[in-house]
């Protein structure tokens, strides 16, 4: 693909947003506590399983309510080669298994954050049904 294929008119926030966070995955908890998010995201739940190499942060905006979910991919062969012989024999990889409970997790997490925040505002309240988050990253 050439520059020219790219329409920088159809990027949008969210595009950008999801980019951005994709890449903080990839950061060590060190990094990551010093890391400042884009304007009103604040980092919650980051999780790495070091048995499966499973690694994922959440991101949410309290004030507008947006939820990022940022999951880490293959960053090694061997997390890449497992990956490729469970898809190849139509297996099922650890990694989706702690990637489904990690959204779940993280979904309830961000409910949470959100609502302490609007319940000191006097705002109503939100459900789970409420939190659609923003899913991004790479690999599995």
């Amino acid at each position: 693909m050439s520059n020219k294929d790219v329409n920088l008119n159809t990027i949008t926030a969210s595009t950008l947003t999801a980019s951005t966070l994709s890449q903080v995955a990839y950061m060590s908890p060190a990094q990551l506590a010093a890391y400042s998010p884009p304007a009103g995201y604040e980092a919650i739940n980051p999780v790495t399983n070091s048995t499966t190499g499973f690694s994922a942060v959440t991101f949410v905006n309290k004030e507008t309510g947006q939820v990022v979910i940022a999951f880490r991919g293959s960053d090694n062969l061997s997390e890449a080669s497992m990956a490729a012989r469970a898809a190849s024999t139509g297996t099922w990889d650890p990694q989706f298994t702690d990637a489904t409970n990690y959204a779940k997790q993280a979904r309830a997490a961000a409910l949470q954050q959100i609502n302490e925040d609007r319940a000191d505002q006097g705002k109503p309240l939100l459900t789970i049904n409420d939190i659609n988050p923003l899913v991004t990253g790479h690999s599995l």
